[in-house]
């Protein structure tokens, strides 16, 4: 035990850091990690941007606030720039230093388990703001339940903490770093943390007792058998090789549990791995999404022309969001059905399309979903079988041999200016909820680029018209002063 700090480096201390919450013991791991890791300044300048004085936390001894706790370990986090730098100073708890005689406490229960039993009991002696219970105990695994007193919030840089800490038990021991994991977190929401703590196995000496006992027997067996032939050693060799004989055994079957943790470890690391290629492939396809998106709406949005504006769209939608096909219908000038429409990715629609013809009264959930509520919907051959979608969806599903389609209206200033319509008939990818929103708001931003359009060329309609009739009115004009000369 290191002696306590000097009277004036108490009196330096801030009373409102030192309550009687968390044992400095806890954190003497985050001062050995500093100093082995990074040099032996280092703790003096984490300590220092925490408020905390570096001669307070060496007396192990002496006590923090849990606030202070707290913000020794995000000034750790601060200085290293490492997020899991709290839970890499935890694994420094197996050495001596770091725990004091509370080390050999722990190393004579020779186990792991009993060590974190041992702890959930005693716990509350180092910290006051936590409570801690065993809720399962197996040979090389425990689960920890740990809950965080009313007045004390709980923190994730806390959890790592504690997670390196339970991790580094194994390897008091000689055993290689364990294995902790939080199925749930109270700093998350949860109600308690649920901490799940699995190691690798100790040789036993059970097959070496045996294999002692056995040479022992066998020894004095031929002793008196073969007193002679025998003689004074030949018990103790046979013991000794009965000794080793079952240690070896000891060591084999621990080499094979340790393959089957090991298994199980690698198992759910590479299921955890799996994990995160998934959520990646997922940012990435809404990263790819959005861009999509930027780049169908600078194409649209710069088109003033009807008909280059249509193709763009209807061509980006199947380069840029990969759907196979895109298709639009547009509300007639009357406004009671969608025509005109327009396909890309497939000639063989392009008549069927363009002859297409969809009254805007339909009498369907689909059509009420999209034309009238102006929401996107994808729409399937279950939707046909349930009676959501009218005849004329059946018949766009059967000619366009498509098992589904998503469909999102052109809505701008709450007028339905038409409708956007893609699918995947060829890559039979069934079609993902990201994939309408995208599609949905494609149509947003065509609806803009559509009703802008329109009204450029009704202004270049105007235009022209005006020039036409200045001409009208100039030949007419000079028509007239001509007679007048004659």
């Amino acid at each position: 035990m290191e002696p306590s700090g000097s009277a004036a480096a108490a009196a330096a201390v801030d009373p409102s850091t030192t309550r009687r919450e968390v044992s400095c013991r806890v954190v003497r791991c985050v001062l050995t990690y500093l100093a082995e890791v990074y040099g032996p300044e280092t703790p003096e300048e984490v300590a220092s941007r925490a408020g905390l004085s570096l001669a307070h936390l060496r007396d192990q001894n002496n006590w923090i606030s849990w606030s202070a706790y707290r913000s020794l370990l995000e000034a750790l986090v601060e200085w290293t720039g490492d997020p899991r730098a709290p839970y890499k100073a935890g694994t420094f708890a197996y050495k001596g230093r770091s725990w004091g005689y509370l080390h050999l406490v722990f190393y004579a229960l020779r186990d792991p388990g009993k060590v974190l039993e041992k702890g959930a009991r005693i716990v509350a002696r180092f910290n006051k703001g936590a409570e801690w219970s065993v809720l399962r105990r197996e040979k090389n695994r425990a689960v920890l339940r740990i809950r965080m007193k009313e007045g004390f919030a709980p923190a994730r840089v806390c959890c790592e903490l504690r997670m390196g800490q339970a991790a580094a038990i194994p390897r008091a021991f000689g055993m290689p770093l364990g294995r902790a994991r939080e199925t749930q977190c109270q700093a998350l929401g949860a109600d308690a943390c649920h901490l799940e703590v699995t190691w690798l196995n100790r040789p036993t000496r059970v097959f070496g007792l045996v294999g002692l006992a056995l040479g022992a027997a066998a020894g004095v067996l031929a002793a008196r058998a073969a007193p002679q032939a025998v003689g004074l050693l030949g018990p103790g060799l046979l013991a000794a090789v009965g000794y080793l004989a079952g240690r070896l055994a000891d060591y084999r079957r621990t080499h094979r549990e340790n393959i089957r943790l090991n298994q199980e470890q690698t198992a759910a690391l590479e299921e955890s791995v799996q994990v995160i290629e998934e959520k990646y492939a997922d940012l990435k396809r809404a990263h790819d999404g959005l861009a999509a998106l930027h780049e169908i709406s600078g194409a649209v949005i710069s088109t003033r022309k009807l008909e280059p504006l249509l193709e763009d769209l209807l061509r980006l939608i199947v380069e840029r969001l990969e759907f196979d096909r895109s298709a639009i219908l547009l509300v007639d000038p009357a406004g009671r059905e969608l025509g005109g429409g327009r396909v890309h990715g497939d000639d063989r629609l392009r008549e069927f399309v363009r002859e297409l013809r969809v009254p805007l009264d339909l009498d369907s959930a689909v059509a009420d979903e999209v034309l009238r509520e102006r929401r996107g919907q994808i729409v399937t051959w279950e939707d046909v079988e349930r009676g959501r979608v009218s005849e004329v969806g059946r018949r766009i599903l059967e000619v366009s041999g498509s098992r589904e389609f998503v469909m999102a209206p052109l809505v701008s200033r709450d007028r339905l200016l038409g409708v956007l319509a893609a699918d995947k008939v060829r890559s039979g990818i069934r079609i993902t909820e990201q994939e309408r929103l995208w599609l949905v708001s494609a149509a947003n931003q065509a609806a803009m680029a559509l009703e802008n359009a329109r009204a450029f060329e009704t202004i270049t309609d105007l235009n022209a018209n005006r020039e036409r009739k200045v001409e009208e009115r100039t030949r007419a004009l000079e028509t007239s002063l001509r007679e007048l000369r004659e």
